[in-house]
């Protein structure tokens, strides 16, 4: 069985969640295979700028300007905030939900999760409690966990390549 590496140290400069929401990859309602969210037009950015869903596998292809979005942070399945779609990268783990908008999402969960040494940088503002890391649940920053939590990323990364 694989076991993966721990790093020592991991210091974040002030990461959000909205710091990800550039792209969703989410499961393609004519197909079921992965579908991207992204911004309709090159350098559109922010939770409000126009999006498209897009399925390379199928065509399936599908706007988005409207002026209300939808967060459901505490959903089984966690879904996009635009469509509503379930995210592509999510599993259970243990008796919770593992969940990432996107591969830099989930190599920066990755990144926490191996770290023994986890450090907050103070942003230009103070510190505040709106990072990443203070809003990540109690068990995925639980040592116990650590294992089963980077061998639940790694089926997400290989499931995702099919």
């Amino acid at each position: 069985m694989h076991t993966p590496a721990q790093k020592e140290r991991l210091q974040t400069a002030g990461q959000w969640w909205g710091t990800f929401i550039d792209e969703f990859r989410v499961i393609c309602p004519r197909c079921e295979r992965t579908a991207l969210v992204l911004p309709r037009h090159a350098g559109e950015s922010g939770l409000f700028a126009s999006r498209r869903v897009t399925c390379t596998h199928c065509g399936f292809n599908n706007p988005w300007e409207g002026r209300t979005v939808r967060m459901p942070w505490y959903a089984d399945p966690m879904r996009d905030f635009y469509f509503q779609l379930p995210l592509r990268l999510q599993l259970h783990c243990g008796r919770h939900l593992l969940w990432a908008f996107n591969h830099r999402h989930l190599g920066f969960l990755e990144a926490f999760v191996q770290a023994s040494l986890r450090e907050r940088t103070r942003d230009p503002y103070g510190w505040h409690n709106k990072g990443l890391i203070s809003r990540l649940p109690r068990w995925l920053k639980a040592a116990q966990h650590r294992a089963a939590i980077l061998k639940a990323i790694e089926t997400l990364r290989e499931r995702d390549r099919r």
